[in-house]
């Protein structure tokens, strides 16, 4: 129980003031003294009270400052005013208490007071005084007291997570509810992801399901972030109750189903991709299960792996053996959240070879839903999907696509959609843009009818690459799952061997000393497991690569783009390319030119690997404006003297203009050369060596 002096600013017959007001009588002359002290971080001592005909008043509270990991106030911590003795002397004000928890809980059931002392029986008490603590969890459920004031906030760190809700198996149909409970300096936002991809609106600490779907399950997660940081929450598995799906690892090994209609659950973790087997969906995924699919009936077949745990591939053949599989359908994320679907025509009584694999070696649980439509309709076959690439500005583009009609009797109408959007008036099986511009960057795909039938092509993506200095790299790509833009490393510890030898080239990494990318994020999402660039909540993301042809200084922003972007560049430090072995080089949210575009300047080693992530500040998607300079020090790189001629070379940006010259005085500078090179190493002969002593050359370039 601290104490303080017993001279305060209360006169006569009045009590002390601190955080609260003391009393004062006006007919003994007492006046009480002002407030005083700071309301957040109370670091006075109380005052006393004011004394009356000789009876003494109470002493002012103390001062109780307490910083530590936690605190457990089980008894009492008080910092009580004085009382005062006698019948006419005011009572003291309270004292200050300053409670620092730092990143533990402050908990207890006991007393916290900073009271006002009691007056004589003829005078008034004293004001109460100041309490404030700063928790990280506040677990306090005893007496926080005092007729002053009284601040309780949370720490000023970054969100913790006290308390989620655990994983659950669902009845179909039924509610669900997830929720989180987390701590930390307000405001707290929050994002709850899907397989880890955001749920657009799940932006509360709680998340519902109004009927429990196939769609709803997998491996959802709340992101939490204030501006110190970001918490994650560990996966919450929502799931349904099914019947086991025999799925075998091997192809030999495929158990054949002949239902019309089907719903289980089985799961890939322990399967392995056999020698010979095709990249399903076209990427090489590596933990692959199969089955055999031969219906009683004709129609239309869907298969659909919506609600699996991870990012699936599928796929469906027709053949014996994995050497002579015909392809009949693939897919990757059109069943939403990283899972699969795809649609095709079957014939009663033959059998489809389906094989559901995950992205980049994914496993987890896997949902799989077969169902037949009985029907005479046929879907249209698309035989030739349309191509994306990455090609300079101005350039004719040309899409096309190749479909044989499902009934001969019916003929096929197309319409051509940009990003989701259908585009007025491109009605054919091709679509150009003959003057390819920053605009017309994006998804572009073509949906096919057929009477009542209707497909939909794969995504051709379509961006623009401008290198100005340096290597022109053909089809450099921007991508939207991390593992895609893995795949364009070429270097053997990027890139490791298939199990039937070296994955076919992707597309490569940037490489150069200037250039723009310039691509569109619409429809992107944010992967299981992908850092919290710059500390953001994004979930629109792309990757892009970038290979340094010399040591330099790199230069990297989004100016020009078309949305708040948040820019972060990544080495790897481990043998595999993962989100788990990256380290961060820099980051950068609104640093650009016009204070929503991102920019960042960083020291790079010749042929070191950059991955380069653009998202979204709250998601936002759009165009891409991404533009690279290398700068390269200028530097003489050899020199000699042989002949009565003196050679030297120097090395500074390609494709620049370079200055030399002479002097003999350090003062005095003659010009010798004045020349342009492509590859930015130029090399002089000084043959005029007579009449000087000593010489000394200079070389620069202009900007």
């Amino acid at each position: 129980n601290g104490e303080a002096t017993t001279v305060g600013g209360a006169m006569s017959v009045a009590g002390g003031s601190y955080g609260g007001l003391g009393g004062s009588d006006p007919g003994f002359g007492g006046v009480a003294n002002a407030l005083y002290g700071s309301e957040s971080a109370p670091l006075d001592l109380g005052s006393g009270g004011g004394a009356g005909f000789g009876d003494p008043a109470g002493n002012g509270g103390g001062r109780i400052e307490i910083e530590a990991g936690a605190i457990v106030a089980s008894g009492q911590i008080l910092a009580d005013g004085g009382n005062a003795i006698g019948r006419y002397g005011g009572g003291g004000s309270g004292g200050s208490i300053f409670l620092r928890v730092v990143g533990g809980n402050f908990s207890g059931n006991g007393v916290v007071r900073a009271n006002g002392g009691m007056g004589g029986s003829l005078a008034p008490a004293g004001g109460g005084g100041r309490i404030a603590i700063y928790y990280t969890i506040n677990a306090f459920t005893g007496a926080l007291g005092g007729q002053g004031t009284l601040y309780l906030q949370a720490a000023e760190t970054s969100p913790i997570i006290s308390m989620q809700s655990p994983s659950q198996i669902v009845a179909l149909g039924r509610p669900a509810q997830l929720s989180v409970a987390a701590q930390g300096a307000p405001p707290l936002a929050y994002q709850w992801r899907h397989n880890g991809a955001n749920i657009p609106g799940a932006t509360n600490a709680a998340y519902a399901i109004a009927a429990f779907d196939l769609s709803d399950a997998g491996n959802y997660s709340v992101a939490i972030a204030n501006r110190f940081g970001i918490a994650v929450s560990p996966a919450i598995r929502l799931f349904p109750s099914l019947a086991i799906a025999s799925l075998a690892d091997n192809f030999a090994a495929r158990v054949t189903l002949t239902n019309s209609a089907f719903t289980g659950a089985g799961d890939n973790r322990s399967s392995t991709k056999e020698p010979g087997e095709p990249n399903h969906a076209g990427n090489p995924g590596g933990k692959s299960v199969w089955f055999r699919w031969m219906p009683l009936v004709s129609g239309i077949a869907t298969i659909s792996t919506a609600g699996s745990t991870f990012d699936t591939l599928l796929a469906v053949y027709q053949g014996s053996n994995l050497t002579n599989l015909m392809l009949v359908a693939q897919d990757d994320d059109s069943s939403g959240f990283f899972t699969s679907g795809v649609r095709f025509n079957v014939v009663a009584d033959e059998s489809s070879e389906v094989a559901i694999d995950g992205l980049a070696g994914a496993s987890g649980d896997i949902i799989l839903k077969l169902e037949i439509e009985p029907t005479p309709d046929r879907l249209p076959e698309i035989l030739v999907q349309p191509t994306g690439k990455t090609v300079p500005p101005g350039i004719l583009v040309a899409l096309a696509v190749t479909a044989r009609a499902g009934s001969p009797a019916l003929g096929l109408t197309y319409h051509w959609l940009k990003d989701g959007v259908e585009i007025l008036n491109e009605t054919n099986s091709t679509y150009s843009i003959p003057n390819m511009q920053a605009e017309n960057v994006g998804a572009y795909s073509v949906r096919i009818t057929q009477g009542p039938r209707v497909v939909q092509s794969q995504s051709a993506v379509l961006q623009i690459n401008t290198s100005t200095i340096g290597t022109l790299v053909d089809n450099v790509a921007a991508a939207d799952k991390f593992a895609h833009a893995v795949l364009a490393a070429k270097t053997p510890p990027i890139q490791p061997p298939g199990p039937d030898g070296p994955l076919p080239p992707r597309t490569p990494p940037a490489i150069g000393y200037s250039g723009t990318q310039i691509f569109n994020t619409v429809g992107a999402s944010k992967d299981e497991g992908e850092p919290n660039h710059c500390g953001i909540l994004g979930g629109a993301s792309q990757w892009i690569y970038y290979q340094a042809p010399s040591d330099g200084i790199f230069i990297l922003n989004t100016d020009g783009s078309g949305f708040d972007t948040v820019l972060a560049v990544y080495t790897n430090n481990g043998p595999v390319v993962d989100f788990t072995n990256l380290v961060s080089v820099a980051c950068d949210n609104d640093g650009g030119l016009d204070g929503h575009a991102s920019a960042v300047a960083f020291a790079v080693t010749r042929n070191t690997l950059f991955y380069v992530a653009v998202d979204g500040v709250g998601s936002a998607m759009g165009r891409v404006q991404l533009n690279y300079k290398l700068v390269v020090p200028l530097r003489f790189t050899s020199w000699s003297y042989t002949g009565g001629q003196f050679q030297l070379q120097f090395a500074g940006q390609p494709a620049g203009s370079f200055i030399l010259q002479r002097s003999s005085t350090l003062t005095n500078w003659i010009t010798l050369l004045i020349t342009n090179s492509a590859s930015g190493i130029v090399i002089f002969t000084d043959i005029n060596l007579s009449g000087f002593d000593g010489r000394y050359y200079r070389a620069f370039q202009p900007q």
